[in-house]
């Protein structure tokens, strides 16, 4: 039911009792959720990943994990206006993806400086999901509950951070670390995959201005 709330001004406001949990709101989350829990799993084994099988000193892991955010940082505002211009869902399905290839590559990685590589194409990758999987947040909320909104699909960020690195050291501990980088990879491909199937939220900007 539609409730109207009458505002301090002696306005109403009728969006308070506005839908939140639409399917498409669910999806989104169900998505974060996979993706982060896929980061979250290589928070543990990268670092034992580059220090043992590849040998690296603690310099080389420190510029391993630092490598990721190096990307991260400087493709987020970029990724912010192609948000707006491609929109969201492109943005989500092909992050989720190159996190998916990029994971694989572990696979492969057989000195330091391929793993490196394979961490900069991760910070694309997340710079390409989070800024999307946020914007999509603000469109699918309704009017006067952004907020509300962010903070629930917060969560999804937040445990998949939670399970992950877990969910890895149990990978590793069952079959090495090609299953945590296999699983990792699979549940990047989930996350895509869902995006896909999602309706695009965004109003695109034909002219976005300097």
């Amino acid at each position: 039911m539609l409730r109207v709330v009458t505002m301090a001004n002696g306005s109403s406001d009728s969006s308070i009792g506005r839908r939140l949990f639409t399917p498409a709101f669910i999806g989104l989350g169900v998505a974060e959720l996979a993706y982060f829990t896929a980061a979250g799993i290589l928070i543990p084994t990268t670092p034992l990943f580059a220090a043992g099988p590849l040998g690296a000193d603690e310099a080389g892991v420190g510029l391993t994990i630092g490598a990721f955010s190096v990307t991260a940082l400087l493709l987020r505002p970029i990724a912010g206006r192609a948000a707006d211009v491609r929109g969201r869902r492109p943005l989500l399905v092909w992050g989720a993806l190159l996190c998916a290839l990029a994971t694989i590559g572990h696979l492969f990685a057989t000195d330091l400086a391929i793993l490196i590589g394979l961490r900069l194409l991760l910070g694309v990758a997340e710079a390409f999901f989070f800024v999307a999987g946020f914007a999509m947040v603000a469109d699918l909320a309704p009017p006067g509950r952004a907020g509300e909104a962010l903070s629930y699909n917060s969560l999804a960020l937040y445990l998949g951070i939670a399970v992950g690195p877990g969910l890895g050291e149990l990978l590793v501990a069952w079959g090495g670390y090609s299953l945590a980088w296999i699983g990792a990879a699979a549940l990047s491909v989930a996350a895509g995959g869902i995006a896909l199937a999602m309706r695009e939220s965004a109003t695109l900007v034909t002219d976005p201005g300097p």
